[in-house]
């Protein structure tokens, strides 16, 4: 379980779909603000990495306090495997049985952090909207996949190799 408590610092934050990546700055919780779009290289893990290189370069200096780089946390159309980090997508195929927040901390010089993107979805409406004060929260995400994430007490639910409330792609 990832736990729902407020984070008080600026973070990058990166939706990854099949289609496109977008970047946000969030410089305090409740606050996003879009900052660019770009296709995803969804077939080369490289390309893919260098892109993510590239937006946080044309953006960083809005998230840098003296030497310490803003987080980046990854918003993924896949599965994040929460034992492992392994990640798995249908639509981001590059990404198959890489450690996206391990490998990606290591290239990016800073703290990654990924979820899939309904867990994610599900946690942001737990904390922020509708859900607050409810007990369960649930969140279904249509894309080009369909999707769900599961808020238990606060705290997001990731079931085995990340599969929880997934009913969308399938991988195996």
């Amino acid at each position: 379980m990832i736990n729902n408590k407020s984070i008080n610092q600026a973070v990058f934050a990166a939706d990854i779909g099949g289609s496109f990546i977008r970047l946000a700055y969030s410089p305090e919780p409740g606050v996003i603000q879009l900052l660019d779009r770009v296709p995803t290289p969804a077939n080369d893990l490289e390309s893919f990495i260098s892109a993510l290189v590239t937006l946080l370069e044309l953006h960083d200096h809005q998230g840098k306090t003296g030497t310490q780089k803003a987080p980046l946390a990854l918003s993924i159309a896949g599965l994040i495997d929460p034992v492992d980090g392994t990640s798995f997508s249908a639509n981001i195929p590059c990404i198959n049985g890489f450690r996206l927040e391990r490998e990606l901390g290591i290239r990016l010089g800073r703290r990654v952090v990924a979820v899939n993107d309904a867990d994610s979805l599900a946690l942001a409406e737990a904390r922020e909207g509708a859900g607050i004060g409810h007990n369960v929260v649930f969140c279904a995400i249509l894309g080009t996949g369909v999707g769900g994430g599961l808020v238990t007490n606060g705290q997001l639910v990731r079931g085995a190799g990340g599969m929880t409330g997934e009913w969308g792609h399938g991988l195996f």
